[in-house]
């Protein structure tokens, strides 16, 4: 064995190793000099096509877009793609966007709580008056906005939502209430008479429709004398049971294969239309209703709540309701009878206290009212009034 290593590997036992690795590295030379054949060409190009496909599935698989615009901001998207969130009436929903557009669409504040929205996107129901309306909010805020309480009443607003009338040293102004109170509040700020009854408007206030010749176009009545004088300015025939509509003028339900659908219909026919087409039954009674549709009144843990029924079953559910909070009819009270519970509240024209009335005895009052306006249109005196006289 070499210990100087000046024989140049050539001594044992590794002179034959070196040789051999020396030859072997002269091959591979060789063999790069040399030109590839036609054969290995083609070779090599399948070999860069079937590259280029794996890594097309590949970008597709991250994500990865090329030539696609982002819907939001219309750049060319270059990293990878992401899909825009789900939103309602929004065009752009699952549509491709950047990931920039993404985050920005994710982390939008609740115009309410002025919180980043984490789950689903919703909008802020529409109110007149109301800045939010239109924009978005979180899940939690809107089911408040739809659930709020009138400032008057103190009901749930199930329907359209309006702010009270400004009035001067009123702290309701500008807070949330019902359609009804603020038709109320309006006609009591607006202290107006009806045009055509002369009687003082208390509830929705409408305007008189025009008519050629009518100096009371225009002008504010009630609800009761616009809806007549709209049906005389119609002039309209009801489609259903052919007699001319002298109340509140309503049109027939849409039905497929129904010539009567849009026209011109009386009130009472169309409650019934629209109950055959609902086909429901009452909730309470478990009959057809075949007239007016009602709603079931919200009772704490009663399923029916809410629910379609007819108008029977309806007036005794209002009934027995007001008889557990202490609403009941003075007039029956007063003679004292069986303790019924009040369906309808009136104002004292005096002292303003409301007090109820049940069923039978409204429809007294209501005949009582009317007589006396009779009476009163046609230039006679009020009726005497009798007492009953007192015996020891």
């Amino acid at each position: 064995m070499c210990s100087g290593g000046n024989c140049g590997g050539k001594c044992l036992p590794f002179g034959p190793l070196l040789e051999g690795r020396k030859k072997n590295d002269e091959e591979e030379e060789e063999e790069e000099k040399r030109e590839p054949d036609d054969g290995e060409e083609e070779e090599e190009d399948e070999e860069d096509e079937e590259d280029k496909e794996t890594s097309a599935l590949a970008d597709e698989k991250q994500g990865k877009t090329r030539n696609e615009k982002c819907v939001c901001c219309d750049k060319l998207i270059k990293g990878p793609k992401y899909v825009f969130p789900k939103r309602e009436g929004d065009d752009r929903s699952g549509k491709a966007c950047c990931r920039g557009c993404r985050t920005r669409a994710l982390n939008l504040k609740c115009v309410c709580c002025d919180k980043p929205i984490k789950g689903q996107k919703c909008v802020f129901p529409k109110r007149e008056g109301d800045v939010r309306s239109g924009q978005p909010c979180c899940p939690g805020c809107r089911t408040k906005a739809l659930n709020e309480k009138c400032v008057c009443c103190d009901k749930l607003i199930k329907g359209q939502k309006r702010l009270f009338p400004k009035i001067d040293g009123d702290v309701r102004s500008g807070q949330p209430c019902c359609l009804g109170c603020y038709d109320k509040a309006r006609a009591e700020k607006m202290n107006e008479n009806c045009v055509v009854c002369q009687k003082k408007i208390t509830s929705q206030l409408r305007r008189h429709p025009t008519i050629d010749g009518d100096d009371r176009s225009g002008k504010p009545c009630c609800r009761g004398c616009h809806d007549k004088a709209h049906a005389e300015k119609m002039n309209e025939n009801c489609v259903v049971c052919q007699k001319k509509i002298t109340s509140d003028i309503r049109f027939y339900p849409t039905t497929e294969g129904d010539d009567r659908s849009g026209k011109p219909c009386c009130r009472g026919c169309h409650d019934k239309a629209r109950a055959e087409k609902m086909n429901e039954n009452c909730v309470v009674c478990q009959k057809k209703i075949t007239s007016r549709i009602h709603f079931h009144p919200e009772i704490d843990g009663d399923d029916r709540s809410g629910k379609p029924c007819c108008y029977g079953c309806i007036a005794k559910a209002i009934e027995k309701k007001n008889l557990e909070l202490d609403n009941i009819c003075e007039r029956c009270n007063a003679l004292r009878k069986k303790k019924v519970g009040g369906r309808y509240a009136r104002k004292c024209e005096i002292s303003s206290e409301v007090y109820w009335r049940c069923k039978e005895c409204h429809r007294r009052l209501l005949s009582k009212i009317n007589r006396d306006e009779k009476r009163r249109r046609e230039g006679k005196p009020p009726p005497r009034k009798y007492t009953r006289r007192k015996f020891c």
